[in-house]
């Protein structure tokens, strides 16, 4: 699908809005990612960007705009080089393309080719949601950054324990919840009054993403810009959580519901350099995968001294259009798995395709030899190029969708 060429006006005010979320963000435009911007012919101008589970939406109006409807990717550093000409200048005009994107003001031109091994635009995600807490910025990030601290004059090596989120309605207090028993300290417990959408008999309780929250609400370019933000409970089947304030929305991947895990990790990987992308999921990195990471995630079991059960994923393809062509591919590449002896399968996950390899407490205990065996799964796959081709190219110029409906109160 082709479009008609994107052209408008970056204002400082809008770039700072855009700077606030996106900054933080790690784009990885060297494997695919981009910032992309669309338009919906009625005067408003939305910005989508992916990273690591997380997608930020910004929504702009703009009643100069006209009624054209686009789509296109724009470069990071496209956005960079705005931002220096902004600091003289009232705003640069940008013109975006298939082939090229380039700005010009009174101080300057630049233009660019486009990345033509772009992933497709992310599908912002419906949530449906629970109760909706409105809380202050300020005392939001303030017991964020308090909970996110580890405990004085212990060791607490790998662990990262879960960070509960409680919204108590009848108190009408948000409250973050810690538990360092695992290394022999104690529970920590954080606390501010927050508006809530509804009211419950029960407190409503939930994992918290925080490491993500945190990051938007901290960075320089935000802090003192906006004064609420609104944090929507994940429904049942909601897989994000949805955080906004007036300027932005964040669409972060649920976390599982487990009590604690990670205990003995450095020992666990063995050789395989590890870190923590938030307290229920860690990149494991294999020799094999060069650049890439396995992912190794908890799974929730109802076990009150923690997960029993893991997950070690591998992401093939993102973006795959469903179909019996996909289908016969999936097939395929597990009777090869099943040929090779592997216990790992080839899956669809939502709109990505995985290899999966299940683990249970045991096999966690022997990590490094279960992150050997998904490698070598790899070396047993068939050719699933033809799958990341056609997810590229038959999404890649699919409008971005409308803006997301507001949480609705339970």
């Amino acid at each position: 699908m082709t479009f008609d060429s994107g052209i408008f006006t970056l204002t400082r005010s809008e770039l700072s809005i855009l700077g606030q979320t996106i900054a933080p963000i790690d784009i990885m435009e060297e494997k695919g990612g981009s910032i992309w911007v669309s338009t919906n012919g009625k005067g408003e101008r939305t910005w989508i960007v992916e990273s690591d589970d997380l997608i930020v939406k910004v929504v702009v109006q703009d009643e100069g705009a006209n009624d054209s409807v686009w789509t296109h990717p724009i470069p990071e550093q496209l956005l960079v080089a705005a931002q220096r000409f902004l600091v003289r200048n009232d705003g640069v005009r940008i013109t975006l393309d298939d082939e090229r994107a380039s700005f010009m003001c009174d101080a300057g031109t630049m233009s660019i080719p486009q990345n033509r091994e772009l992933n497709p635009p992310p599908i912002v995600p419906l949530v449906v949601g629970g109760i909706v807490a409105d809380v202050h910025e300020g005392g939001l990030c303030a017991i964020l950054e308090a909970a996110s601290r580890r405990p004085i004059g212990l060791e607490t090596g790998d662990i990262d324990p879960p960070m509960r989120c409680i919204f108590d309605t009848q108190r009408g207090e948000i409250e973050l919840v810690v538990d360092w028993s695992i290394i022999g300290s104690g529970i920590c417990r954080y606390s501010v009054p927050a508006r809530f959408s509804a009211t419950t008999d029960e407190p409503i309780e939930f994992v918290l993403p925080h490491y993500r929250i945190w990051m938007a609400l901290s960075h320089p370019m935000a802090v003192g810009e906006f004064d609420r933000v609104r944090i929507a409970a994940p429904g049942p089947d909601d897989e994000y959580l949805h955080v906004a304030t007036d300027e932005w929305e964040l669409f972060i991947r649920a976390l599982p519901n487990v009590s604690s895990w990670g205990k003995d990790l450095s020992k666990v990987t063995g050789p395989y350099i590890h870190d923590w992308i938030d307290c229920g999921r860690v990149r494991i990195y294999h020799p094999r995968l060069r650049n890439d990471a396995f992912i190794l995630r908890a799974v929730a079991s109802g076990d009150p001294d923690g997960a029993d059960a893991y997950q070690l994923v591998h992401q093939l393809a993102a973006r795959v259009i469903g179909g019996p062509d996909l289908n016969n591919a999936i097939a395929e590449a597990n009777l090869s798995l099943e040929s090779a002896q592997s216990r790992a399968r080839v899956m669809l996950e939502n709109d990505a395709l995985i290899l999966r390899l299940d683990l249970s407490a045991d096999d966690y205990r022997k990590l490094a030899d279960q992150v050997d065996h998904l490698a070598e799964a790899i070396d047993a796959l068939p050719s699933l190029n033809a799958i990341d081709s056609m997810s590229r190219f038959q999404a890649r110029w699919e409008p971005i969708p409308p803006s997301n409906p507001e949480p609705q109160a339970a």
